[in-house]
């Protein structure tokens, strides 16, 4: 069967020249997950592109903050905020928004992988976390995104999610994980239908 696909393991030549060409400045962005690894990069390259402001959201406030610090000398430019949360924690996503404002580009990061080896030898309370935070936890941050939103101004709502979701064959050891961000992304091809004047992304990084 002919595949149309194809898979990049850098960034390529159009990418690199959209990019150039549509400069960050002036925009404002939210991140989730923004304390460490691929979070902690797309702030890094946001910045650098030119991003007016950018929340940063993590559990863990200490980590939070040290990473807001880091950016702030490294983007003076850029206007920095940290905000310590649990994403499937609605009040508080909620006065995020009220705080930060309506950015012009939420960005669903944060997720979690539950799975501890084959499905018989799960911890299925722990297994079920990973539910809660990839879909229960990303649809509160959007759902309350949504909610803020003057009616009528166009955003975009970048979700996270993994290529092994659309694999042909699954990830042996990996139920929770790859079937929560297949429900997540399938969420997001609903709610797109429901809100035209936003544009919703699901990213695959690998």
């Amino acid at each position: 069967m002919a595949s149309f696909a194809t898979t990049h393991v850098s960034p390529y030549d159009a990418l690199t020249k959209a990019v150039a060409a549509n400069p960050l400045t002036g925009k404002s962005f939210l991140i989730t997950g923004a304390g460490r690894g691929v979070g902690e990069h797309i702030t890094r390259e946001i910045a650098a592109a030119g991003a007016q402001r950018i929340g940063l959201v993590g559990r863990n406030l200490e980590r939070i903050n040290e990473t807001k610090s880091r950016f702030k000398e490294a983007f003076p430019n850029t206007v920095f905020a940290a905000f310590a949360a649990d994403i499937t924690d609605e009040e508080k996503i909620g006065l995020i928004f009220k705080t930060f404002g309506v950015p012009d580009v939420l960005i669903n990061n944060a997720g979690h992988f539950p799975d501890e080896g084959p499905f018989i030898k799960e911890n299925l309370k722990s297994w079920w976390t990973g539910f809660e935070i990839n879909i229960l936890g990303t649809a509160t941050v959007t759902q309350q995104f949504l909610r803020a939103k003057p009616k009528g101004k166009s955003a975009i709502v970048l979700n996270v999610s993994t290529l092994a979701t659309h694999m042909r064959f699954p990830m042996h050891g990996w139920s929770g994980y790859t079937r929560s961000k297949l429900g997540q992304a399938r969420i997001f091809e609903h709610i797109r239908f429901e809100h035209p004047d936003v544009r919703f992304i699901n990213c695959h990084p690998g």
